[in-house]
């Protein structure tokens, strides 16, 4: 009865605690284009993003490979660039942007598309 108990207690935590890893965070609305047209192999669901704080997260319900993720400045200077990978389904990548308050503006590229989206770092 203890096991089972510890196990019911562990996944309840673990379920609260994947739920707050976004709970902090501002999702950042992206706008653009990805996927559709004349693609005809299988398009995965667009990449999303969540600030909080200096962090970075980008997320998707499928493998993505070669998402580059670009930060500038609201003087359009390059701030972050880099080229990431989601391995696996539904998991978050993170990136650390300088923390210096001010607006921003995200750019993400692919192959299927390009979004981007502004957001502030407080």
């Amino acid at each position: 009865m203890k096991k089972v108990f510890t196990t019911v207690l562990f996944l309840a935590l673990g379920l609260i605690l994947s739920v707050s890893v976004y709970g902090k965070d501002k999702k950042i609305v992206t706008k653009g284009h990805w996927g559709g047209g004349m693609i005809r192999s299988l398009v995965p669901p667009p990449p999303e993003a969540y600030i909080g704080g200096h962090l970075l997260m980008i997320t998707c319900d499928s493998v993505l490979d070669d998402l580059l993720v670009t930060v500038c400045d609201e003087n359009g200077a390059i701030v972050r660039r880099e080229t990431i990978s989601i391995e696996v389904p539904g998991t978050c990548k993170t990136i650390i942007i300088p923390y210096v308050p001010g607006n921003y503006r995200l750019f993400l590229s692919h192959y299927h598309g390009q979004l981007s989206g502004d957001f502030e770092i407080e």
